[in-house]
C-alpha cells in the first residue's frame, strides 16, 4: 500500500487561469502518492511539463532536467511561478 504525502502548493496568479479549475488557489494542500514526481503535479493541475515556469521546491529552484526525478516528500512546500521578465 502506498503512502501519501502532504505537500503545499502555491500557483502564481498568473498561471491560476492556465490550472485545471480544482486548483485555481494560490495556496492550498494536495496529497500525493509515495513517488510523485514534479512533473507529475505539473500535469495533475493542468501545466505542461514544457511550459516556461520557475519551479521552487522548499526553496530551491527545481532545474528543467529534475522534474522527472524530483520526488515529493511530506510537508514539502511546492511553488509554480511565471517567469520573471526583467524590463
Amino acid at each position: 500500500m502506498n503512502a501519501t504525502h502532504s505537500v503545499a502548493l502555491s500557483i502564481g496568479s498568473a498561471l491560476l487561469d492556465q490550472v485545471s479549475p480544482a486548483y485555481r488557489a494560490e495556496s492550498q494542500r494536495i496529497n500525493v502518492e509515495e513517488d510523485t514526481s514534479v512533473a507529475e503535479v505539473l500535469i495533475r493541475i493542468g501545466l505542461s511539463t514544457e511550459q516556461s515556469l520557475l519551479i521552487v521546491l522548499n526553496d530551491t529552484l527545481v532545474t528543467r532536467p529534475a522534474i522527472n526525478t524530483q520526488l515529493l516528500t511530506d510537508g514539502d512546500n511546492l511553488s509554480f511561478m511565471p517567469p520573471i521578465h526583467a524590463g
